[in-house]
């Protein structure tokens, strides 16, 4: 060992004497201390962390000074020491001083420092708790820091399964819930009131114990792991902001080696990592965004309101990314791994199998069962099996890739009550028309999107038959008002006018607040040989929608002659 190196072995050594024994004293008085005044606790750390540090310069100074002195002038210095270290502990034994704020001050800075952490993350800091698991798992496996990382990711999700496949029960029964309140009014929604659908939430469980969750997990499952992400990620912060001590400077691979870098430096306004440095915090993003999609998609195509809550959750990846790009490494590797288990989570939770594992089957049958026990209507709610779920999953996806004869060919599998095979060719059987009894029996959905696809292949016969007895069956006012426009744009297609104004009247009745149903009613009106009748129809869209009365009001009356003055 060198001169020099010896020399400063003896400054610490002689540090910690100094250091060391008046932590004993100043351990309960700052403890007390903590739980009286947090804040000035708080500061008085951060000005003995200060002046600790002198204590550990005087001891390194004591080393360089060695190399610079001979041992005749180290001798008297090391003596120094000695004497201040025994006053140090004469005041450790009891024995007060004047100068105890001053180096027994610096001797509580470096043992706090050490101690509170400690005492902290067992009673009143998880995130820490977090973070010290993290660092045991990454010592007992011995992984590197990234698939430690996300392997804590993994673990974690996996522990809050139950709960997710809770909340997924929940809503399956609020949704059964709902279908049977408006079956309830008549089909009516605006009548459905929160009490309606809490006593039919009610009702199905009290008629089948075993089947569904109580829509409380809708609240209890976010608020579970909500605070379980923030708190692990904060974790993963700060591990990484004391990445050098820790390894984690060094626990990635590949473009990311250095865990504890962001992508994006804001305060210098560099890019650390360069251009790869993106990756990870792009992927993050783009997990969150087929996250949304996945969870939101099928109810944005029932609801307008969940339309708009889908795209703005879209529109959050976007900050989400500028966030992202601040954070560090680490954080991506934790963060990404948590969303891409929560996709294929939610892939596998809504499968066949697995709604037929949860239930779901088994809670169609018990709405279905309520309702026609209770009368409403002779109808069933509206509520589809698994099996015809995926059959319209599959078809609403070939009508995506413009493959509308294959749409057709699983919906109608679909309206027969048939499984999905697996099969994606076309079969003389799968081609065949529908009976009156398939049609008497099929999913309302499911005829109105056959509909649908009938009139984007022009067959309009067969798109007028599907969409009115999907009409027929259809218990919700607006989604009926819907199918009976298609059915009486169909009919008019076919030059059937009369029973395209007949069920295109009756749409207008159910909404009257829908301009394009008046526009239709309009048309038919008109090729049926009224065209007065048409134009009062047409101001009436026009009061609703402006722009009608420049595209349709006007070319009417100059075509029929009418003055402007006595149309106003």
């Amino acid at each position: 060992m060198s001169p020099r190196s010896r020399g400063i072995a003896r400054g610490v050594t002689v540090a910690r004497r100094l250091v060391v024994p008046d932590a004993c004293t100043r351990v309960l008085v700052a403890s007390n201390a903590r739980l009286e005044d947090a804040t000035s606790t708080s500061t008085r750390s951060r000005r003995r962390a200060s002046t600790s540090s002198s204590v550990f310069t005087r001891g390194f100074a004591f080393g360089a000074q060695r190399d610079d002195e001979n041992d005749t002038h180290a001798t008297p210095t090391i003596a120094k020491d000695v004497s201040v270290d025994a006053e140090s502990m004469s005041r450790a034994s009891g024995v007060t001083s004047s100068s105890h704020a001053g180096e027994a001050g610096e001797a509580w800075s470096v043992v706090a420092s050490a101690v509170e952490p400690r005492d902290v993350a067992f009673g009143l800091d998880p995130v820490g708790v977090v973070a010290d698991a993290m660092t045991y798992a990454h010592s007992l496996t011995g992984a590197p820091w990234w698939l430690t990382l996300a392997a804590s990711a993994v673990v974690v999700r996996a522990a809050m399964a139950p709960v997710s496949v809770q909340t997924i029960r929940a809503s399956a029964t609020l949704s059964a819930a709902s279908s049977l309140a408006k079956a309830s009014k008549g089909g009516d929604a605006e009548r459905v009131g929160v009490r309606d659908v809490l006593d039919a939430v009610k009702d199905i469980r009290a008629k089948s114990p075993g089947v569904g969750a109580h829509p409380a997990w809708l609240v209890a499952g976010p608020l579970a792991q909500i605070p379980l992400f923030v708190c692990a990620v904060m974790a993963v912060r700060r591990l990484a902001s004391d990445g050098a001590m820790n390894g984690l400077n060094a626990g990635g691979t590949a473009w990311f080696s250095d865990l504890t870098l962001p992508a994006v430096d804001v305060g210098t306004m560099i890019a650390p990592m360069g251009t790869y440095g993106g990756v990870l915090p792009v992927l993050t993003a783009a997990a969150l965004f087929a996250n949304v999609n996945a969870n939101f998609a099928q109810a944005a195509q029932k609801s307008r309101g969940m339309t708009i809550v889908k795209l703005f959750l879209e529109w959050l990846t976007l900050p989400a990314l500028v966030i992202g790009l601040q954070l560090p490494q680490a954080v991506h590797c934790y963060w990404f791994a948590s969303s891409t288990y929560a996709l294929a989570q939610n892939q596998l939770l809504s499968s066949t199998f697995a709604r037929r594992t949860l239930g779901a089957e088994d809670l169609a049958k018990t709405t279905r069962a309520l309702a026609a026990s209770k009368g409403y209507s002779g109808e069933d709610a509206p509520i589809m099996t698994g099996a015809t779920l995926e059959l319209v999953k599959a078809a609403a996806k070939a009508r995506s890739e413009n493959n509308n004869t294959l749409a057709i060919n699983l919906l109608l599998r679909a309206a027969r009550g048939e499984s999905q095979d697996g099969s994606s060719s076309s079969t003389e059987s799968d081609n065949k028309p529908l009976r009156g009894e398939d049609l008497g029996n099929a999913h309302p959905s499911v005829l109105f999107a056959l509909g649908q696809t009938y009139a984007l292949l022009k067959e309009w016969k067969k798109s007028a038959l599907t969409y009115e007895y999907s009409a027929r069956a259809e218990p919700n006012a607006m989604q009926r008002s819907r199918a009976l426009m298609g059915a009486g744009v169909a009919r008019a297609r076919i030059g059937d006018l009369n029973l395209a104004s007949e069920a295109l009247g009756e749409a207008n009745r159910l909404n009257p607040s829908d301009a394009s149903i008046k526009v239709a009613l309009a048309s038919a009106v008109k090729l049926n040989g009224d065209p007065e009748r048409a134009l009062d129809i047409l101001r009436e869209a026009a009061e609703l929608v402006p722009d009608i009365r420049e595209r349709y009001v006007k070319p009417l009356e100059r075509e029929l002659g009418v003055d402007k003055a006595a149309a106003k």
